[in-house]
């Protein structure tokens, strides 16, 4: 899991080659890992007012805690890139279109930007494109020697 999460780093820009189904997983879960660490030092610097800073709301909130969530929001500003080259890695180890990678980040993108995140069939579409995304995680790799 270790090797998985430095190599999620070190590809960082890498859309080409394969991801295996273990370096994914051990990526997902070494960055749930880190992630759950954050919060958790986030939710105790906040304490009570965790909802006041998840909400952008920072006034009497300690610095500690403000820095705290930041780095949160950080981290996950940081993780967007890398994770969306290993997934379309892992499409390239399964040989599964490429086409249906590029559509859940589009669709999720459209909800939030296209201000239509209350209708409930926009969140069907990009509920079922991120199935498949767990689907492909999970395929085994394909025997291809493609890349």
């Amino acid at each position: 899991m270790i090797r998985a999460y430095k190599d999620f780093w070190k590809n960082y820009f890498k859309f080409s080659g394969r991801s295996t189904r273990s370096s994914y997983w051990g990526a997902l879960v070494g960055n749930v890992i880190v992630y759950l660490i954050l919060v958790g030092l986030s939710n105790i610097a906040a304490g009570d007012k965790y909802v006041d800073i998840a909400k952008w709301h920072f006034a009497g909130v300690s610095g500690i805690a403000v820095v705290a969530f930041l780095l949160v929001v950080a981290y996950q500003v940081a993780t967007i890139i890398p994770w969306l080259s290993l997934q379309y890695r892992r499409f390239n180890d399964t040989s599964v279109p490429k086409w249906l990678y590029v559509v859940a980040p589009v669709a999720t993108v459209f909800t939030f930007v296209g201000n239509f995140s209350s209708a409930g069939w926009v969140w069907g579409i990009v509920g079922v494109t991120w199935l498949v995304i767990f689907v492909v995680s999970v395929l085994p790799t394909d025997d291809d020697d493609e890349y």
